[in-house]
């Protein structure tokens, strides 16, 4: 699960233009489905960056059985 919020990071912080929708979209159907997901709240592309970092930095939940990282996008 870190090296799948590493690798979502990576590509963050590599575009210039983020479409937050299409990457929660993305996440949600593009993907194989699995059981159990990391969920993460965020009204901005910085703040996603920035709960990935903590996660990847504290990544404890990983022996949790998490498989699969799931965004929800907050509107202001």
């Amino acid at each position: 699960m870190t090296r799948q919020a590493e690798k979502l990071r990576n590509f963050l912080l590599k575009e210039n233009a983020i479409d937050l929708v299409s990457v929660a979209y993305t996440l949600q159907v593009g993907r194989e489905e699995m059981v159990e997901r990391l969920a993460m709240v965020t009204m901005s592309v910085d703040q996603l960056i920035a709960n990935l970092d903590s996660f990847i930095q504290n990544p404890n939940l990983e022996g949790n059985g998490v498989k699969a990282l799931f965004l929800l996008i907050v509107g202001t």
